[in-house]
C-alpha cells in the first residue's frame, strides 16, 4: 500500500511535505477539498469500525457457509456424494453456456469461439482462482475509475477511494484496500492476489472464510496505518494511502504459516527460488527497517499490519474468529429452531 504520490492532473501544489522525495499535486478543485476541511485527529471509530467490520465479516462468513453447506448438501449422505453432485451441476452449467453461445446467429464465428475458450478456461479453474479473478475484477473497476480524468470524478476517488488519517471518514479504511492508482501498483498487487490468494484460499478451504480473512486483513492493516501515523507523523506531513498489499501480505503471512518451504520467485533475482520461510521474514525485516528509516514511498507500517494479523490468525486467532464464530452460530441456530418447533 503506497502513499499516494501523485494525482493524474498536474495542476499547482497542494502541499509541501517535509522530508519527503515524493511530492502530492492536486487539481485546484481538490485543493479546495482539502482547504476547506476541517482536519478530525480519530481513534476510537476507526478502531471500531475495522474491528466491527472484521467480526461483520467473519459473522457474515459463517452464516453464507453454513447457508451454502446445507444447499450443497441437498439430502446426499455423504461428502462423495456431494462432490460428485457439484461437479455435475458445473458441468450442466458450462454446457448451456456453450449452447448458448452456439446459438448467437449475428455474432461472427471468431467471436463465438474466443467466448467459448473463455467460459471453458473459467470452469476449468479451480475455486480459489475464481474467487481470485473476482477479486481483481473488483479492483480494476476502481483503477479504471482512476484513469477517467474528469475533475468530478478524481475528487470522487481521491475522497472515497483513498485513506487519510484525518478524513474523519473511516469506510475509506475498507474502500481504499480495493483502489490503484498506477498501473504497476495495480499489476504487482494483482499478480500477488492471483498466486498468494488463490493458493491461501486452497488452505482454508473455503470462499466464505477466505473473503472474511482477506478483508479482515485489509481493515487491519489499514488500522494500524492510520493509528501510527497519527501519532508519530506531523499532521502537516500526513498523506493519504491506497492499495491491497496490506490484505496482500496478510495473505502472504498466512501462507507462510501453512507452506513454509513453499518456494517464491523474487522479480529482482529472477530464476532465483526462495522458500517462504526466509522470503517472509525478509520482507518484514524490509519494512520494519522503512519504518525506522521512515520510508515514504510505501505505507511499511499497513504491510506490518498486515503481516501480523495473517500470521495471528493461523497462529491461534482463526479458532475463535472462524470456529469459534461457527460454533457459536450453530449454538444460537439450533436453539432458534427447537423453539420454533423446527428440526
Amino acid at each position: 500500500m503506497p502513499r499516494l504520490a501523485a494525482l493524474r492532473t498536474s495542476a499547482p501544489r497542494l502541499f509541501k511535505p517535509a522530508s519527503r522525495s515524493l511530492t502530492t499535486h492536486a487539481d485546484p478543485a481538490l485543493a479546495e477539498l482539502w482547504s476547506t476541511t476541517v482536519p478530525r485527529v480519530r481513534y476510537l471509530r476507526p478502531a471500531l469500525f475495522a474491528v466491527g467490520g472484521s467480526l461483520a465479516a467473519f459473522g457474515l462468513g459463517v452464516a453464507v457457509y453454513d447457508r451454502n453447506q446445507v444447499l450443497r448438501q441437498g439430502g446426499t449422505s455423504s461428502f462423495e456424494d456431494m462432490w460428485r453432485r457439484q461437479r455435475a451441476q458445473a458441468a450442466a452449467a458450462k454446457r448451456a453456456a456453450v449452447h448458448r453461445i452456439a446459438e448467437w446467429s449475428a455474432v461472427p464465428f471468431e467471436v463465438k469461439k474466443a467466448c467459448t475458450m473463455v467460459v471453458n478456461r473459467w470452469y476449468n479453474l479451480y475455486d480459489g482462482q475464481k474467487v481470485a479473478a473476482g477479486l481483481i475484477a473488483v479492483n480494476a473497476a476502481v483503477f479504471l475509475a482512476w484513469q477517467i480524468p474528469r475533475v468530478g470524478v478524481q475528487r470522487f476517488m481521491y475522497k472515497w477511494f483513498t485513506h487519510h488519517p484525518l478524513s474523519g471518514r473511516s469506510v475509506t479504511l475498507l474502500l481504499s484496500t480495493y483502489s490503484h492508482q498506477t498501473a504497476l501498483h495495480f499489476g504487482m498487487n494483482m499478480l500477488g492476489v492471483w498466486t498468494v490468494g488463490s493458493l491461501l484460499h486452497q488452505g482454508l478451504g473455503s470462499t466464505e472464510e477466505f473473503l472474511a480473512f482477506y478483508t479482515a486483513g485489509g481493515l487491519m492493516a489499514s488500522l494500524a496505518s492510520h493509528t501510527v501515523a497519527l501519532r508519530t507523523i506531523a499532521h502537516a506531513m500526513l498523506l493519504p494511502s491506497l492499495g491491497a498489499s496490506g490484505a496482500l501480505l496478510a495473505c502472504l503471512g498466512a501462507v507462510a504459516v501453512m507452506h513454509p518451504d513453499l518456494g517464491v520467485s523474487l522479480i529482482f533475482l529472477p530464476g532465483v527460488d526462495l522458500p517462504l520461510k526466509y522470503a517472509f521474514p525478509g520482507l518484514v525485516g524490509l519494512d520494519l527497517a522503512g519504518v525506522v528509516r521512515g520510508w515514504q514511498t510505501f505505507d511499511h507500517v499497513a504491510h506490518l499490519g498486515g503481516s501480523v494479523f495473517g500470521l495471528a490468525y493461523v497462529a491461534g486467532l482463526r479458532e475463535v474468529l472462524w470456529y469459534g464464530a461457527m460454533e457459536n452460530y450453530i449454538r444460537v441456530k439450533h436453539g432458534l429452531a427447537v423453539r420454533s418447533g423446527r428440526p
